[in-house]
């Protein structure tokens, strides 16, 4: 064998050998990417999993349920204020007003005041008046409350 003959053999062995580890490194790549799409999707489900833990359904619905109430208490609230301008604005600028219409204006002023208190203190109010008493009809007092 001439010194050409070794150099082709050679040549020939090299490029077997290169064909032989770009094999090895694209089934090491493949195997690489197979194990990466196996964890992530390992990793997906475990965060499936533990998704309830991290969203506890009971406290989710008090919470819920807490939104819901101050909702109400806003609605509430505002009700009672409107009353209560509908008063000033309009019954007060008269000379004369009921009774009635004044004890409705402090209830309505006692209600504001109670939600506005409420995370302190528990305000109580006991109103014993008899509906039917012709006085709470009658035009006889100047506002009261609402000069105050």
């Amino acid at each position: 064998m001439v010194f050409k003959d070794y150099v082709i053999l050679l040549l020939i062995v090299a490029v077997f050998f290169f064909w032989y580890k770009i094999r090895q490194y694209k089934k090491m790549i493949e195997d690489y990417n197979k194990s990466t799409g196996y964890m992530e999707r390992k990793y997906e489900n475990i965060e499936l999993d533990n998704i309830d833990t991290r969203l506890n359904q009971h406290l989710f619905k008090n919470v819920l349920n807490s939104i819901q109430s101050h909702v109400y208490q806003s609605y509430y609230t505002i009700e009672k204020l409107s009353n209560v301008l509908d008063y000033v604005l309009y019954k007060t600028p008269k000379q004369l007003v009921t009774p009635r219409d004044e004890i409705n204006f402090i209830k309505n002023l006692i209600e504001i005041n109670k939600i506005k208190l409420s995370p302190l203190f528990d305000l109580r109010t006991k109103i014993l008046i008899d509906e039917r008493d012709p006085f709470l009809e009658r035009k006889v007092i100047a506002p009261l409350v609402a000069s105050i």
